[in-house]
This record gives C-alpha cells, sequence and structure tokens, in this order.
C-alpha cells in the first residue's frame, strides 16, 4: 500500500482485510479476531456516500475480549449512525456548552460540522481551513482535522493552513499558536492533546498535502510530534515517526501516547512536572499503525486500528473492540453524558459508554 494512498480508503481496507496478510501501514497484530457476525473478510470498496443514509441505524457492534470490558461498555451496546457526511468524517470533539454540541472536521471537504440531538447536522465552519485559491492542487485535505474543547475555545489541527490555531467559541476569533518550526512550515497538523496546565501536543504528518510524502510544497524533512509551551515556545517531542497522527494524555498527566499510521509503534512518554515528554517507549505490545484515539478518564486507551476501535487497559492489553459493519473508524470523542462519538468515514456514530474522557 503506498504511503499516499487517500486515508479514506485506507481506513476502510484495513477494517475489512483482518483475514489477509497486511503490510505495515495502519495495521495492529493479528491477535485482535474478527467480532463475531462480522461481515465477510477481505478487500472490499470503501462504502460510498449515500446522502439518504438511514439516520438511527446500527453501524456497528460491541466484541468482548475480556471481562474487563464490562466495566467500561455493555456488550450489546451499538453504534447509532447520527449524521452522514459527504467527505470523510474526523476529529470529533465534545463540547459542553449551549447543552452540549458535536463538532467534527471534513478535511478534504474543508468544513467544520456541527451537531446536537434536537438540531442534527449543519455547517458549524466553512472553509475550515485553507481558505485561498488553490490552483497547482497543493492541498488534499484543506480544511481542519482534530479538534479538542478547552475553557470556552477549541484548539485544533487545521490542516489546509498548516498551523495549530485556538478560536474563541463567542467571538470566532482564531489565534494561531503553531505554523512554522525553525523557519519551515509544518507540513499538516493532524490531531491535538492538551495538558491541564494547557501545554499543547500536536502530530504533524503531510495528509493534508497532495502526494503528502512527496509533496513539492513539504519543507521539514520529518514527520514531527511537537509541544507548544505556557510560553508560546514550540518545540519539536519526537521526530522519528513514520506518519505520527493520534495523540493523548492519560488522566493523571504523566504519559502522552501516541499512535502512528505510517506502520510506526504506538508509543508513551513520561511528562515531567512541567509537561516535558521524556522516556519514550513502546506502548503495551506496541501495536503498530491506527489513527486517531482518546483516553478514558480510567485510563484505557479507545484507539483507531485494524477492525475498528480497539479498546486497551491502561497495561497496554486488548479487552475488546467496537467494530464497525463497514468501512472503518478514524477517531472518536467522549461527551460528559455517557456517549462515545465516532468518526466514520462517510458518517458520524455514537454508542452508549460506562466512562468519560480525558477533558
Amino acid at each position: 500500500m503506498s504511503r499516499n494512498r487517500d486515508r479514506r480508503q485506507m481506513l476502510a481496507i484495513t477494517a475489512a482485510a483482518a483475514m489477509i496478510p497486511m503490510v505495515s501501514r495502519a495495521q495492529t497484530p493479528a491477535s485482535v479476531p474478527p467480532p463475531a457476525g462480522a461481515a465477510p473478510t477481505g478487500r472490499q470498496p470503501p462504502p460510498p456516500y449515500d446522502p439518504n443514509a438511514p439516520i438511527g441505524a446500527t453501524i456497528g457492534s460491541v466484541q468482548k475480549l475480556d471481562p474487563e470490558l464490562d466495566t467500561l461498555i455493555d456488550e450489546n451496546a451499538v453504534v447509532e449512525r447520527i449524521a452522514n457526511v459527504e467527505g470523510n468524517a474526523e476529529g470529533p470533539c465534545w463540547v459542553p456548552e449551549q447543552g452540549g454540541y458535536l463538532l467534527y472536521s471534513d478535511p478534504p471537504g474543508n468544513k467544520m460540522h456541527k451537531w446536537t440531538q434536537k438540531g442534527g447536522d449543519e455547517i458549524f465552519m466553512a472553509p475550515s481551513g485553507f481558505a485561498g485559491d488553490d490552483p497547482t492542487h497543493i492541498y488534499r485535505e484543506a480544511g481542519s482535522n482534530g479538534i479538542h474543547y478547552r475553557d470556552g475555545h477549541i484548539i485544533y489541527a487545521d490542516s489546509g493552513n498548516r498551523a495549530v490555531v485556538r478560536m474563541d467559541l463567542k467571538s470566532r476569533k482564531k489565534e494561531v499558536l503553531a505554523s512554522e518550526f525553525e523557519g519551515k512550515r509544518l507540513n499538516s497538523p493532524n490531531d491535538v492533546a492538551i495538558t491541564r496546565a494547557g501545554v499543547i501536543f500536536f502530530t504533524d504528518p503531510p495528509y493534508g498535502l497532495t502526494d503528502t510524502l512527496k509533496s513539492p510544497a513539504r519543507q521539514l524533512d520529518f514527520q514531527g510530534v511537537f509541544r507548544i509551551g505556557l510560553d508560546g515556545k514550540l518545540s519539536l517531542v519526537d521526530r522519528e515517526g513514520s506518519m505520527p497522527n493520534g495523540i493523548g494524555i492519560s488522566p493523571d498527566g504523566r504519559i502522552l501516547y501516541t499512535s502512528d499510521t505510517g506502520g510506526g509503534r504506538r508509543q508513551m512518554y513520561d511528562l515531567t512536572a512541567d509537561d516535558q515528554a521524556i522516556n519514550k517507549r513502546l506502548f503495551g505490545e506496541g501495536d503498530m499503525g491506527g489513527d486517531g484515539f482518546k483516553v478514558a478518564a480510567t485510563g484505557h486507551l479507545f484507539a483507531s486500528g485494524r477492525g475498528g476501535l480497539i479498546i486497551y487497559n491502561p497495561a497496554g492489553k486488548k479487552i475488546g473492540m467496537i467494530a464497525p459493519t463497514a468501512g472503518g473508524i478514524s477517531n472518536c470523542y467522549f461527551s460528559d453524558e455517557g456517549i462515545l462519538y465516532l468518526s466514520m468515514g462517510h458518517s458520524v456514530g455514537r454508542i452508549k459508554v460506562k466512562v468519560q474522557g480525558v477533558p
């Protein structure tokens, strides 16, 4: 599988290919069996966009691998479709304001959506990223990607503008927090995580650029994990990843986790008292690949991977999975109401859980 394959197609193929040999991109070990009652495996095309796909339909189920899963989610819980997305759903984020609402990105569509239980789906911001002309087709995904809520603001990865941005939700005023490293433009920030003190970590693969790694618009010669300090200074955490993607922080604020869609291993770092990342090592079995993930308040990781959303305990043991009926799951976000929201290609889903996420 080439590195510049459309990530949406990659997610769908990896979800469907649980019983065939996998190359290094976006895979986890074969020790995760396919869920009971799953559709036949094998290479299948990604599901086409259907604007009339039924809202409320079941589009995923739970597979229990260990009794520990019972403390997190009911094994009979199902994923319900709540929205259809023409481009590719990414970076869901629950905003606990105005009764609570969901924001999520469509990076190739250059839109950010808003969903509420009462009002359904609507466009929250368009463009959500790059707003200029692109005559030479530099951008593959010109919109926003990963989103995180904090104190009346959202901090998000602006793939198109190749920046990390903070936006006040009331005024819609934006502030660019990072766009260059050592005088060179970032690739296309993908996802963000924030410590209790407000230090921001983010991943920077070139998925927003046409031809990704081969894009002539690239200025950095690596794909990094970065840190934005409380003083606003940008520093490099790690430059050894292939396609660093998902990122998250443990409930006690002492561990930073990352995933690597380019076939790299899931990693963890210790966070010091001033939120410096040190002591890099493998997480759990060091599973390869995966897109986004979120950390529950219990320390469990709900992580995109081969076959769906893999649920790990804090020690890195797989205890369950949320498996889609078709396609893949790219990321998730916990609400404060016992709901886990899922970005699933052309769909956004939700499932009831018994835990909350790390704020």
